[in-house]
């Protein structure tokens, strides 16, 4: 009897795992039933934002015995627990203090940056029209 315990199939969905027309074919729910019967672990990892990706194939919670990734990788679920680590990220970067105040600075020197090169810019062009 194969042992499938150390391995992870993560399935794209369009065009991979589903058939024509987005169909499940039965061949493809078999072999996910029989990898995951010894022992191995079955994900999806699509581009699909997870409520679309649910949508498509409703019984997700039987047929992935693994974290689904979504949107491309930028977020997914781990037991039963959606999460988004660029939106987690993005908030705790903004509740920081210390960072607040780096975003604020870095903020600052872009724009008197751009004021900078937009001044000398037009100083050029006038003083080209001078001549």
């Amino acid at each position: 009897m194969p042992d499938f315990s150390r391995f992870l199939i993560a399935t794209d969905l369009d065009g991979t795992f589903f058939g024509p027309h987005a169909s499940l074919p039965e061949n493809n729910l078999r072999a996910a039933d029989y990898f995951k019967a010894h022992g191995g672990h079955f994900t999806m990892s699509t581009g699909r934002v997870l409520p679309n990706a649910l949508r498509a194939i409703p019984q997700a919670a039987e047929l992935f015995n693994a974290p689904l990734i979504t949107s491309n990788g930028g977020s997914g679920t781990i037991g039963g627990y959606y999460f988004s680590p660029i939106e987690e990220t993005r908030k705790q970067a903004v509740a920081h203090p210390i960072l607040k105040r780096t975003f604020l600075i870095l903020g600052l020197l872009l724009a008197a940056t751009l004021i900078f090169l937009l001044g000398s810019r037009l100083v050029l062009q006038k003083e080209d029209q001078i001549l």
